[in-house]
């Protein structure tokens, strides 16, 4: 039971530490401001890295 609540966390941390370096590849706007569509996926990857990094505690 201990292996199961311990490996969920550990895979949507992993996954999102993915997902960031995925959101970094990504390539600049061509119009406004470049980063613009890194923000939102960022907040998300940071989110779920947070809620699951406190769950393990």
């Amino acid at each position: 039971m201990y292996i199961i609540r311990l490996s969920l966390p550990v895979l949507f941390i992993v996954a999102s530490l993915v997902y960031a370096i995925m959101i970094f590849q990504l390539q600049p706007a061509m119009l406004g401001e470049p980063n613009a569509p890194r923000y939102f996926p960022l907040i998300i990857c940071t989110g779920i890295l947070i809620f699951f990094d406190c769950r393990l505690n």
